[in-house]
């Protein structure tokens, strides 16, 4: 039995056990977490990790952790670590372990943690998908759908900024880019929220549920895929069903969790972003008169926001060889958490890293991965996160957004808010 069969479960219990977690996690020298007021701002306590080096070894995690930018984009590039190991350990792991075999199956099959020679095949037959020609001719559809959310947003008042705007707008332009119908879109979102659990191992959720949420991603794009193989329209699932490469096609269960990693990924990452720049732009009000007065700094300003609140915090990784980094040899088998939110605050590689600074030199975040695990969706994502902003900013004026109508959700995977209320300027 690997040590994480044990530490797992018995953080999830502390974790449950507020107080609890206070008594114990809290007298790490790194902080508890987990703690509200860490999850609110985790980069609250990046700068006491960061003290420990680029790469440290945390026994009560029984983890290494990569901290350092350089250290970060490096492991990220590597082929030879593994990122399907974590998720064979999680699945032994309750509530994991007592999913259907078809959730377990979906799980190793999400692109993010395949590996080679699986990984290659999968990436390239998607990113036949994801063409040039079609990322260009986004935009349009992109400001439509944007438009749409803002003619029926509430005009005073605090504004539901998460239920009007930062959740509806991700998930609505994939559900449009696969061409599915507008009355399944509530769904959509329903079903990839319950799905997404998955991600945070420290998060109890509900096994039952989310076999049902899986059982239904197999039920409606399976039948979705099966109607565009009979009727090929021009949207993503057609593409997605008749990419092929070299003789080969994704599979029925490859094409589900193809569909659902995408709008996954692209919902969650998104919302995330687009929520937290909404409020780092209004207290931070000189950068907020700034993109506005320069406009022409908006494909840096989202490398900026992006750097500066990722909207993936973690990364996992496990090492299949014995190798140096940052001056630690890492040993096969070691597992390994790259720290996106700490290496956004690298000082070896940005100036000012607490700052926020939407001209900023080539910001370069490491958001969407590097390497062979690059989100393909990225492009999109930006996209959608210029276009919003930009709208967002120009109906809103001097907006506010006060701490106590502010929640984060606890994550220690992905950064979004469960709540987000905004008071028009």
């Amino acid at each position: 039995m690997r040590p994480e069969q044990l530490l797992i479960p018995m953080i999830r219990e502390v974790v449950s056990r507020p107080a609890l977690a206070k008594a114990l996690l809290g007298r790490d020298k790194w902080g508890n977490p987990f703690d509200p007021e860490v999850v609110a701002d985790p980069y609250s306590t990046v700068h006491l990790a960061l003290q420990d080096g680029p790469v440290a070894y945390r026994r009560l995690y029984q983890q290494w952790f990569v901290m350092g930018y350089d250290e970060a984009k490096e492991v990220l590039n590597r082929s030879d670590l593994t990122s399907g190991g974590q998720i064979d350990t999680l699945n032994m792991v309750r509530p994991y372990s007592q999913l259907s075999e078809r959730s377990k199956l979906f799980f190793k099959t999400i692109l993010p943690v395949t590996d080679p020679p699986v990984h290659p095949r999968l990436r390239s037959l998607v990113s036949r998908a994801f063409t040039p020609k079609r990322m260009e001719g986004l935009e349009a559809g992109v400001e439509r759908l944007v438009d749409d959310l803002f003619t029926s947003m509430p005009t005073d008042g605090l504004v539901d900024v998460r239920q009007h705007f930062s959740v509806p707008l991700p998930i609505n332009v994939i559900a449009d880019m696969f061409g599915m119908p507008k009355a399944l879109w509530p769904w959509v979102r329903d079903v990839t929220t319950r799905v997404v659990q998955l991600l945070d191992p420290f998060v109890a959720f509900d096994p039952a549920d989310v076999d049902a949420a899986i059982d239904e991603l197999y039920d409606v794009y399976g039948r979705l895929a099966d109607e565009r193989m009979e009727n090929p329209t021009d949207d993503l699932l057609t593409a997605l069903v008749q990419a092929e490469e070299d003789g080969e096609r994704l599979s029925r269960d490859e094409l589900i969790a193809m569909v659902a990693t995408i709008m996954g990924a692209g919902f969650e990452t998104t919302s995330g972003v687009l929520g937290a720049s909404i409020i780092h732009l209004a207290a931070n009000p000189d950068q907020r008169d700034l993109i506005r007065s320069r406009p022409e700094l908006w494909p840096n300003a989202v490398e900026e926001l992006l750097r500066f609140d990722t909207p993936v915090r973690v990364s996992g990784r496990q090492a299949t060889v014995d190798f140096e980094l940052g001056g630690e040899t890492i040993k096969k088998g070691s597992n390994i958490i790259v720290s996106l939110f700490a290496a956004h605050r690298d000082p070896r590689h940005y100036e000012e890293p607490f700052e926020l600074r939407l001209d900023r030199p080539n910001p370069r975040p490491l958001s969407f991965g590097h390497g062979v695990h690059h989100c393909l969706g990225s492009a999109l994502a930006r996209m959608e996160i210029r276009i919003g902003l930009q709208r967002f900013l120009d109906e809103f004026g001097d907006y506010s957004v006060e701490d106590h109508n502010v929640d984060w959700r606890p994550s220690t995977t992905l950064r979004n808010q469960s709540r987000l209320l905004v008071s028009r300027g």
